[in-house]
């Protein structure tokens, strides 16, 4: 996305403001926040956005498109494993004194889980065949709010309960027969489990180095294992939804968050951990 900064220099930036072409030689920090003058509160924002792909092999911040076999080393085999799920993207669905009000991240990232489970027997999850609309429902059950910069905000143990919730709801059936929950400080192997038996998941960053605070849709894992069995390294496979993002699967390195909370959903009775 091209910003004209001043008449004389124009650049292109990434998701995170991060220099792609142009020449901000001329300019410092202070006089690029000086330029966008009544707008300063909003480029935190924009710089969140997705304009384009981190493209990255062995990114530093964790997150790629590139498939990680293309740069790891060391191992002998891959454990994996993969769903396939829909990859609805946040939108601006109203406007407040000219703001765009977002969808929000956990109900968007939520959809695919529910339009999965929709095109695999509980067809009642997506009754109008339109994602959207289960965004926007999703919303109500989650009880997600706009923030002063328009974005849309979920706590995060409204999440499991906004998911049982909605399918109890559109199911026609009590919430003690849906099972969501929450998993705080989940492991590599949780993922595992809900992947191999075909359920995707939720998880949610706090301070992730390249999504930060942010919730997506686990889908798949892929584990780097040595000779021995030891493993080399260990990545989610995910769909993300930023706004004016296109990706489809992206490979998030495990680790690189401070804190990740796990959200498992299955639309028909109680799961053991």
């Amino acid at each position: 996305m091209n910003y004209n900064i001043n008449k004389e220099i124009n650049v292109i930036v990434d998701s995170r403001g991060n220099l792609i072409e142009g020449d901000f030689s001329k300019l410092t920090l202070p006089r690029v926040y000086e330029t966008f003058g009544e707008h300063n509160d909003q480029w935190e924002l924009i710089k969140q956005l997705e304009f384009g792909a981190p493209g990255q092999t062995n990114p530093r911040d964790g997150v790629t498109t590139i498939d990680p076999e293309t740069w790891e080393s060391g191992y002998s085999s891959i454990n994996r494993n993969y769903i396939h799920t829909p990859n609805q993207k946040q939108w601006y669905y109203t406007y407040i004194d000219g703001q765009g009000q977002a969808t929000g991240c956990s109900p968007t990232a939520a959809s695919n889980i529910m339009a999965y489970w929709a095109s695999n027997g509980y067809s009642k999850l997506d009754p109008t065949r339109n994602q959207r609309d289960i965004v926007m429902a999703l919303r109500t059950h989650m009880n997600t709010y706009q923030s002063s910069n328009g974005e849309g905000t979920t706590a995060p143990g409204d999440i499991a309960r906004g998911l049982q919730s909605y399918a109890s709801e559109k199911l026609g059936k009590g919430p003690l027969t849906i099972y969501s929950r929450n998993l705080n400080l989940a492991g590599f192997d949780s993922y595992k489990e809900q992947i191999n038996a075909g359920r995707p998941a939720l998880q949610s960053y706090w301070n992730q180095s390249y999504f930060g605070d942010h919730t997506v849709t686990v889908v798949g894992y892929k584990q780097f294992l040595n000779r021995l069995g030891g493993t080399t390294a260990r990545y989610l496979v995910v769909k993300n939804n930023f706004i004016n993002e296109t990706h489809g699967n992206m490979y998030v390195k495990w680790g690189t968050w401070n804190t990740n909370v796990m959200t498992a959903f299955y639309p028909d009775g109680n799961l053991d951990w």
